[in-house]
């Protein structure tokens, strides 16, 4: 993750498709990793090396929350962006 009060922190992932309660804002869907994060780091890119013929970083989500008692963070999955934003009508 790469927050905007965090910097870069590594973490790794430990379970996917969680529903979390954000003090009444149900999201469902979740990636939960370990990664540490502050409040100001929502939004922020989470990215993954990759190796193969082209290797770097890859974009894989974007954080959402942390729990201060479990120390657990959450991303969206960029595929559920990805799927938004291609069906929406741009109106210019």
């Amino acid at each position: 993750m790469s927050g905007a009060y965090s910097g870069i922190k590594s973490g790794s992932v430990i379970d996917m498709g969680r529903t979390v309660d954000f003090k009444g804002l149900i999201v469902t869907d979740l990636v939960v990793s370990n990664y540490s994060s502050q409040p100001g780091d929502s939004g922020a890119p989470i990215r993954s090396y990759y190796t193969g013929l082209s290797g770097g970083l890859k974009l894989i989500g974007f954080h959402e929350g942390h729990n201060g008692t479990t120390g657990l963070s959450y991303f969206t999955k960029q595929e559920k962006y990805t799927t938004y934003f291609y069906n929406l009508t741009w109106d210019f």
